[in-house]
């Protein structure tokens, strides 16, 4: 008798697909964040992985016996990026390679912002609509000129909870975080989509060449006492624990940069992000580790201490790239000009830049003795400022004679810096 017949083993077999059963043979991607599902068969166990050039940016993790999900990160670098995909049977005779290829993006990057405007919009007042930005933006001239080259979004509180530590208001957590980024970004009528469309409005109207405008975004303080944010990755985190904290700002960072890219907006520019806690807490040891992470995505960070806040001459050691000082002249009427010589002569002693402060419910004078101390010291000519805030702006602005004409005199002297600037 013959033998029997030895049956043959079968042909190892790998296919991957989108869900809809379409195969995956490439990516092609803008510069924004992208993640898809894919269905993967096969007869036989396989591993997933990604080239270890994209390790950084493109990863890939097994679902189940059949899925797989591709995630990739905002390309911040300036620069089109590409890896590979690999899926491979465990007895290595099949294989599926799937190249990636992100292009940049013109809109995220640090850039230098001479005039940065403070923009404190939430959702407890008139949210910043196309029309309210027209005051900071241009001039109301016949032949306009440009204005602030930088807008600072920030709020303490958004929906009753804090988000720059009052100890008195509650704690936001990761819900709250993920609103103010809605809000800032997901509608058409506001914030950071409307100040597009301001600039775009008027940009026919100004003569020269166009330079995008900067944004920047506040990143709330991950405070000690919310001992409930919410779920990384399945860990509840508790901000009692640096770890936890730092975890949750690196995610904030993430989703920041996410919100931005779903737009390919035609006239701003992702340009950092700011510590929105004013002294100096979660200092210097962990804070500089957002900064690392932040600076790894190719932005800057921003400051403005208060008056002799804790830290605030460190401010370099932390990882900031730009720190404006607060002269709190503003709120202290007992004071006379000599605090604004101190406050510029303290900032320069340790490098920082100076914030003009601006208040309607002060005299017009107080508001101008910041202006007058800054021309007499040189500091519209030799250095970049943040002016807060720009209701006071739209306020001088549609006010009387005097309001007006402080309003044009502020005008003036940022189109001018923003001329020399940009020439």
């Amino acid at each position: 008798m013959l033998p029997p017949e030895t049956p043959e083993a079968p042909e190892t077999t790998l296919t991957v697909t989108n869900r809809q059963g379409t195969p995956v043979t490439r990516y092609d991607l803008p510069f924004g964040f992208f993640s898809e599902s894919l269905i993967v068969r096969s007869n036989t166990k396989w591993t997933a992985r990604v080239s270890d050039q994209a390790a950084e940016w493109l990863s890939v993790s097994v679902g189940s016996a059949v899925t797989a999900e591709v995630s990739v990160a905002v390309n911040t670098t300036g620069e089109v990026r590409t890896g590979t995909l690999l899926f491979e049977t465990q007895d290595g005779k099949a294989t599926v390679e799937i190249p990636v290829t992100q292009q940049s993006g013109q809109t995220i990057g640090a850039s230098p912002i001479q005039d940065l405007m403070l923009i404190y919009d939430n959702d407890s007042g008139e949210p910043y609509t196309r029309e309210r930005f027209r005051a900071t933006v241009a001039t109301d001239e016949e032949n306009p000129r440009w204005l602030f080259d930088g807008f600072l979004f920030l709020t303490s509180r958004f929906d009753g909870k804090t988000l720059a530590g009052e100890p008195t208001i509650a704690s936001s957590n990761k819900e709250d975080w993920l609103k103010l980024l809605d809000f800032y970004f997901g509608h058409d009528s506001h914030s950071v989509p409307a100040l597009d469309a301001a600039i775009g409005a008027l940009k026919p109207r100004v003569q020269g060449p166009f330079h995008r405008r900067k944004v920047v975004i506040m990143l709330p303080d991950p405070q000690d006492r919310q001992t409930d944010w919410g779920e990384l990755d399945g860990k509840k985190l508790d901000f009692s624990n640096f770890e936890d904290r730092i975890a949750a700002c690196k995610w904030y960072v993430d989703q920041l940069l996410d919100h931005f890219a779903r737009r390919e907006y035609a006239n701003i520019q992702l340009a950092g992000i700011y510590w929105i806690k004013e002294s100096g807490s979660f200092l210097p040891k962990y804070l500089s580790q957002v900064a690392d992470y932040i600076h790894a995505k190719g932005l800057d960070f921003y400051w403005i201490p208060y008056y002799e806040a804790f830290g605030f001459s460190k401010w370099a050691s932390y990882g900031f790239d730009r720190a404006y000082y607060q002269p709190n002249y503003m709120t202290h009427p007992e004071f006379t000009r000599t605090r604004l010589y101190e406050a510029c002569d303290m900032a320069k002693a340790c490098g920082m830049l100076m914030e003009l402060e601006f208040e309607t419910h002060q005299s017009l004078q107080v508001n101008a003795d910041y202006v007058d101390v800054y021309e007499e010291l040189g500091l519209f000519e030799t250095q970049s400022l943040a002016y807060y805030e720009a209701s006071a702006l739209e306020y001088w602005k549609e006010g009387i004679a005097e309001e007006r004409a402080f309003y044009e005199r502020i005008c003036k002297l940022v189109a001018a810096r923003q001329q020399a600037f940009y020439q």
